[in-house]
């Protein structure tokens, strides 16, 4: 979250230098749009506030967390179903079925 800091403006725009434009038509050989070194302190990148960054990182936590808990609940009944298998071929081979 601190990334940011001490560059952001009141408008919400990280302001490398003074705002520009870049050179439009400038193709890099692989074909994808090609922006030089020079050019880079014109670029403006908006971003969210500090409070919506904040808002945004709980989000993500919270939604991280909850994976965690599934993907450990997804464990647990990989080793049941294992289980059950294992329970089910005994009694098939000995005649339990």
């Amino acid at each position: 979250m601190g990334l940011a800091a001490g560059w952001a403006s009141s408008s919400g725009v990280l302001n490398l230098s003074m705002p520009g434009t870049i050179a439009p038509g400038t193709i890099a050989p692989h074909g994808t749009l090609k922006i030089d070194s020079y050019e880079l302190p014109k670029v403006m990148i908006p971003f969210p506030s500090l409070k919506e960054q904040r808002r945004i990182v709980a989000a993500i936590d919270s939604i991280a967390e909850e994976t965690r808990r599934i993907a450990a609940i997804y464990v647990q009944k990989l080793a049941a179903l294992d289980e059950l298998k294992k329970s089910l071929l005994h009694q098939a081979f000995s005649g339990r079925l």
